[in-house]
This record gives C-alpha cells, structure tokens and sequence, in this order.
C-alpha cells in the first residue's frame, strides 16, 4: 500500500486541555469551544489538507493525574499508581470518545489512536512511538485523533506524555507542512493576559536552528512571560507549549503556529496556514524571516 505523504498537505494540530475544557472542573467541557473545534477541523478537511489531531486531557486527566502522581512513576503502595493509571486513562479515553463521537456526526473520518498502546518512554523520554500508524491512516483519508496519556516508562513504570511531546515526535519524523498550538489564550504574550491587561502580543518570534530568539524584544518579552506563568497542570502549561513549539520550528524547521480564539477568528486568521503577522491573534516560531 502506497502511504507516500505530501508534506505540503500535512498539518498537525494540538488543541490544549484548557481550550476544550473547564480545568477548573472535573471533567467539565467548554461548550463552545468543542463547537470550535469541530469547525475548524472541519474547515481544513475542505481545504484538502491531511490533519493528524491531537488534544490535552483538560479536567479529564489533569484530576486524577495530579492526584495519584503518576508524573513520579509506578509507586503501588504509597501512590497506589496501580488505581491511578486505570483512572486517568478512563477519564482521558472519556473526552477523547466525545470528541471523536462528535466528528464522526459530521461524516468527518476519525479514529482514536492512544499513546498508551503503542508509546514508551524511558525516564520520560519517547523511545518508541506510532507514526507508522499515523502515516498508514492518512493515506486512508482517515484523521487520527491522539491525546495526552499515562504512558509506560521502561526506567520508572509509568509516567504521562503530553499532547505537547505528541505533537513534537509527531514533527520529528513525519516535517509536515505546519504545526498549529489552540490555546486559551490568543497567542505568546509579554506577560499573562489573564492577569495584565495591557500584555503585549508577540506576532512573530525568529530562531535560528539551536532554538534560541534572534529578535531581541521578543527574547526578553517571551522570558519575562514564561517566568511569570504559573500552569496547574502535571504537563507544564504554557511554557510546556513554547518549548515544544520552538523545538518543531528550530530543530525540525516546521513553521508553527500558537493561537487562539473561536473558530470565526481561527479560520478567517490569515496565519493560520501562512506566515503571515498578525497584530491581533497568532505567535509564528519560524528560523524563516518574515
């Protein structure tokens, strides 16, 4: 069977935990946002580009993740990490079965493919993965839907993989055409936008191929706002999503995408697929000059 990949066609696109979910709230979905998420997924599908999808856990993992520490590996007696690998990953495969369930309404083609089968990590670094299975997929017009995992751990026992290591292995092996990060918030920020009105979007952030900040403003702006971001997920936050983001466009020179909104403001976004800057939504990571 032919699965030769028109990198061109490729996207890969993560949508966070705390965009499809109250985090807030044990398995709580925002409404609207899942609304989104269907819509814009559906938009790429009638631009003809191939998606592979990946999503955060949210309140559906975060719980009972945080609660039993399976970040800390299989501890059975004083974690019961035994209870806790089966209830995280029940309430991960939870969200993940509404969401497929939903695009399948809309005839969209999609299937959960869950990192707890096919990955493993050794002291928290991914020595196997599926993108044998992801590449065997597109080329059947079918969209896998990843998420963020327990994951066994050859070293520790077990341990969780996020979306935001998904998505970054994902663009080591397969360079698609662009990697696109839906947030919460609209982009990177000189600081957080939950907490300073008046914080400054950073529209573009140049590297060179080690991954470190040719434009100098935007250097001291994205520190100032990874130090001062505080994150309540087992995963990392934001921060998590910037140096995932800069690993795939320096390491990998794949152009990606940090954004946020409704589906209206995604969609009509003319970063979204392009390079283009954008006052308003959007953080481009490139080595390419704009």
């Amino acid at each position: 069977m032919n699965t030769d990949l028109d990198n061109n066609e490729l996207l890969v696109i993560k949508f966070g935990g705390a965009y499809l979910c109250d985090k807030s709230k044990y398995q709580t979905l925002n409404d609207s946002n899942i609304d989104s998420f269907i819509e814009i997924i559906k938009h790429l599908v009638k631009g003809r580009f191939k998606l592979i999808v990946l999503h955060g856990a949210g309140s559906f993992g975060h719980h009972d993740a945080k609660k039993y520490k399976i970040t800390s590996g299989f501890n059975k007696g004083e974690y019961q990490s035994d209870v806790g690998i089966c209830k995280t990953r029940q309430s991960v495969l939870k969200l993940n079965a509404l969401l497929i369930s939903r695009l399948n309404s809309e005839c969209i083609n999609a299937v959960s493919v869950s990192p707890f089968d096919s990955w493993l990590t050794q002291d928290n670094k991914v020595i196997q993965d599926n993108c044998r299975h992801l590449e065997l997929l597109l080329s059947m017009d079918i969209i896998p839907i990843l998420h963020g995992d327990v994951c066994l751990d050859t070293k520790i026992g077990c341990t969780i993989i996020s979306g935001d290591i998904l998505i970054q292995t994902i663009c080591e092996k397969l360079r698609p055409k662009r990697a696109i990060f839906i947030t919460d918030v609209n982009g990177v920020y000189n600081l957080p936008p939950s907490s300073h009105p008046n914080a400054k979007l950073l529209s573009f952030i140049h590297l060179n191929e080690n991954g470190d900040i040719l434009n100098e403003q935007e250097q001291q702006q994205q520190q100032q706002f990874v130090h001062k971001q505080d994150s309540c997920d087992v995963t990392g936050g934001m921060e998590a999503k910037i140096k995932s983001a800069k690993t795939i466009a320096s390491l990998y020179s794949v152009d990606t995408l940090i954004i946020g909104g409704t589906h209206h403001e995604i969609i009509q976004s003319q970063n979204l697929i392009q390079n283009v800057l954008s006052l308003e939504r959007g953080t481009i990571l490139s080595t390419k000059q704009l």
